[in-house]
């Protein structure tokens, strides 16, 4: 529960990849609290109904050296450009969401109750 504090907002800047010393990283522009965290996607499935798209990773400090109030660093146990590619072959994504906490099954698991789609991408 949030009390007293200024809800989070997001800054309409894209998803990006970002080349580091340390190999690349996924960025949104959008701060979540350190920790775990589940990434969920809205596509389209074949037949033009709702498709969701699942990744589950970690949120990450700030770089020190270049802060930004508005990034979140996002690290996944794959590659990021395998989840990159893995996403983008499943079609145009038209909302994505990161919530904090490993959720993934849970949604999944709703998913499969309502008959949608759903892809675990890992």
């Amino acid at each position: 529960m949030l009390t007293n504090q200024q809800p989070l907002r997001p800054h309409g800047r894209t998803l990006a990849l970002e080349r580091r010393a340390d190999g690349f990283r996924l960025t949104i522009d959008r701060r979540v609290p350190v920790g775990p965290v589940t990434v969920l996607g809205f596509a389209r499935d074949g037949g033009g109904g709702p498709k969701l798209l699942l990744a589950e990773g970690w949120a990450l400090p700030s770089d020190p050296v270049r802060p930004d109030p508005t990034r979140t660093w996002l690290r996944f146990a794959a590659a990021p450009e395998l989840l990159y590619e893995q996403w983008a072959a499943e079609g145009p994504t038209y909302e994505v969401v990161v919530g904090a906490g490993h959720v993934a099954g849970d949604v999944a698991a709703t998913a499969r109750r309502l008959r949608m789609p759903c892809r675990w991408l890992r």
